[in-house]
């Protein structure tokens, strides 16, 4: 009883709270406060003129010219917008009406969850409700990588029970709200039967389709090429490698080819193990990335309960130097960087990676 409501306290300070690391939540409220009115959030960019018929004042918060990124399109997928929009059909661009509707889908989201956990998982489920990062990045800021991570895991656990069709549409919803479990789906299709790849597959592609299709003629991808191409925050390997080597394009080939070493030799050691699996390859794409906000974990820290990796654990605990970052570009308006702070972020997450691909998550050493 006690654990529980000091649970209830911590997520009810978090809801109290926002914009801690990240104003990102205020691009949702007006991509979908435009959707809402029938303007395809694709096809302009927010400062647009032709916008100006739509901008509105709430909370003190003018949009869009508090929008993070108002001079840039959207990245965010039609799973997102098409949730954006629904919850502006009803609060608007009202934030507190947002948080209400936000957590109360990731409290759904949760309890699912919890009821497909085994026993043992759910004391690192607990865990992870009350670290301060997901209630930072999940509750307080609101990113959308929070309810992603809740369905990747979600369809994770209705594939382990064998419902390989609602574990493919989940997987597919996703992907739709966010692209990183893209990642996931090659991995958990080869731990699978050639009947169950055909039904998780089938599933995940039909899903997307379904989601997509009201934005056939929309410029999807926004500002996803520019973003994948020329942005990088927190990314300590990606920084030594373009040290290392003459050109972006082939610091970006050079850690493929090293990813994909290592999704071969964790494939070989934990293919009997599919959401080990998942876990280590989901986390090998973050450690190599050259863009890694601090949510982006959220990820990997959803499937902790399933998959309890150290790497997870300790990148949770040493991620809070991102905020360092944070403030010092909110104080001097340049993202700096100091390198000692990126490796001591970054170097003991890399050395349990190592012995998580040798030993396997907590529960099975």
């Amino acid at each position: 009883m006690l654990a529980t409501l000091a649970v209830l306290l911590f997520i009810f300070s978090a809801f109290q709270t926002q914009g801690v690391l990240s104003d990102d939540a205020l691009r949702y409220h007006w991509d979908g406060w435009i959707g809402v009115h029938g303007v395809d959030p694709y096809a302009q960019v927010p400062e647009h003129e032709t916008l100006a018929p739509y901008h509105v004042e709430a909370n003190g918060i003018a949009y869009p010219g508090e929008v993070p990124y108002a001079d840039l399109p959207t990245v965010y997928p039609p799973g997102a917008q098409l949730l954006f929009s629904g919850i502006a059909s009803v609060v608007g661009v009202n934030a507190l009406g947002w948080k209400l509707i936000w957590c109360s889908v990731l409290a759904i989201l949760l309890t699912l969850i919890h009821r497909h956990l085994r026993d043992h998982e759910r004391r690192w489920f607990w865990l992870v409700l009350v670290s301060p990062f997901f209630l930072v990045h999940a509750v307080a800021d609101l990113h959308l990588d929070a309810l992603m991570a809740c369905l990747t895991a979600l369809a994770l656990l209705k594939v382990r029970g064998r419902q390989f069709v609602f574990g493919g549409i989940l997987l597919g919803l996703a992907i739709c709200v966010k692209y990183a479990p893209l990642v996931a789906v090659p991995f958990l299709l080869l731990t699978l039967s050639w009947r169950q790849r055909v039904l998780v597959l089938g599933a995940v592609t039909l899903t997307i389709g379904l989601v997509f299709a009201p934005y056939v003629n929309s410029q999807i991808w926004g500002d996803l090429q520019n973003f994948l191409t020329n942005w990088k925050a927190n990314a300590a390997v990606y920084d030594v490698a373009r040290m290392l080597l003459p050109d972006r394009t082939q610091t970006r080939i050079a850690l493929s080819l090293v990813v994909l070493v290592i999704s071969f030799i964790i494939w070989r050691r934990w293919k009997h193990q599919p959401e080990t699996l998942v876990a280590l390859a989901m986390m090998i794409f973050l450690i190599s990335s050259p863009v890694i906000h601090a949510w982006y974990l959220l990820s990997v820290v959803m499937l902790l309960p399933m998959a309890p990796l150290r790497s997870t654990i300790v990148w949770m605990a040493t991620v809070g130097i991102y905020a360092v970052f944070v403030e010092i570009y909110r104080t001097t308006g340049t993202w700096e960087e100091p390198p000692v702070l990126l490796a001591l972020e970054a170097l003991p997450v890399i050395a349990a990676y190592v012995i998580d691909v040798r030993r396997g998550p907590i529960t099975a050493s």
